[in-house]
Formats: C-alpha cells, structure tokens, sequence
C-alpha cells in the first residue's frame, strides 16, 4: 500500500481554551491558503462518542467539534509544503484531507510506529469510552471535572529522532490542524518534521490565540 504521511499543528498549552470564535479564525487562514474549499462534515464529539451535525459554533465549554475537509490538489499543496519527495509536478499535488478540531477535552496524541505517546492515568480524569475520529487522537479525556492535566511520556525510536520537530511537548492538546498527505510525500518529511512554510504555522498559532504551537508528523 505504500508510505502515507500527515502532519500535525497543535497546542501545547494546558490553559489554552476555544473562544467561540475560534474555528471561524482557524477557517479563515485555511481558506487564505486555498484548503478548506469543500467542508465534508462536521462531527461533535460530546463525551467520546462521534455524532455527525450542521452547527459550526463553538459554545463555551464546547467539549469538541470536528471538521473535515476534502483536501485540495496542484500549485497549493507546493506552496504549504514545498517540492514533493517523488519530484510531482505541481498538477499532481494533493492533500487527502484537512481536519480541525477543537474543545475542552484533552486529547491524548496518536502513536506512531517513531513516536510512542503513553498515558500515565492520572486520578482526577477519567478515560471516555469512543472511536476516536479519524484516529487523529489515541483518546479523549473529559477536562470538565479534571483537577489535573493528563501526564504522557514520550518514547522516540532512535531511527526517528532526526524527524522530531518538538524540543518538548506534553502529549495531548485541545486543539489541531492535521494534514493528510496521503502517499504525496513531501521532502521536509524526511528530515525535520516542520512545515516550510512558518507563515502558515504563525497564521494559525495567531488564529488559535496559542502561545505555543507543536509540529508532529506522522508516517502511517
């Protein structure tokens, strides 16, 4: 089937929470850069279950909403993630999906075969049983009760270590945009697993009201 990869823009901060704004500031970078021309659904993800609905508001408290984008092809693809590892002409460019999602829930990072996210279960947050969407997240886990924020240990592959982006990064967040690649890989992919393209990243950290932004990229 071949080599796929998505790339991860998320928070990295535990007093970080979505305005009601916020997805209409995210939506607004995403469309500046030609990626969100065809929403495909948006899904609320009250208390880890996925249920599809056609509100696009994010209340206070709001525990989490996805939104899935048809992922866009050509000139724009090159234009966030530079030239294509297999040398694609701009025409055959193409991103499989864009997803956001934001809420009050933490969301424990999904684990790759290069970085292993481990939980260690803290006592006041109790796990939500789901199907995570996408599997963009390993897990969710309900803040609203929460005394403390989650604890996740880290584990890199030494064959990895050249990719990671992150000096530090606590393993869970509130808040993401993901790009799915698909099999289009970019060349920055095979090294340091940051987008090229800083001022997309500093859009969207601003867009998000976020002091810190973490890049994580993925090969599945």
């Amino acid at each position: 089937m071949g080599v796929e990869y998505r790339h991860f823009v998320v928070v990295d901060q535990d007093n970080w929470h979505p305005a009601t704004d916020t997805f209409e500031r995210v939506n607004e970078v995403l469309g500046s850069w030609g990626l969100n021309d065809r929403l495909l659904e948006i899904v609320d993800l009250e208390g880890g279950k996925l249920g599809k609905t056609s509100d696009a508001s994010i209340p206070t408290g709001l525990a989490g909403k996805a939104f899935k984008f048809a992922g866009p092809s050509g000139s724009v693809v090159t234009q966030l993630a530079g030239p294509s590892l297999y040398n694609l002409e701009d025409e055959d460019r193409y991103l499989a999906q864009v997803l956001v999602i934001l809420g009050e829930d933490y969301r424990i990072h999904w684990s790759s075969e290069a970085f292993c996210f481990e939980r260690i279960e803290p006592s006041s947050v109790a796990h939500q049983d789901e199907e995570p969407y996408e599997n963009a997240y390993a897990e969710s886990l309900s803040s609203r009760q929460a005394t403390n924020s989650p604890k996740v240990r880290l584990h890199v592959e030494d064959y990895a270590s050249k990719h990671l982006a992150f000096p530090d990064y606590k393993g869970y967040w509130r808040a993401a945009v993901i790009l799915d690649f698909g099999k289009d890989l970019p060349v920055f992919s095979d090294g340091v697993h940051a987008l090229p393209s800083k001022d997309f990243v500093k859009a969207l950290q601003q867009a998000l009201r976020a002091q810190s932004i973490v890049e994580v990229g993925e090969f599945y």
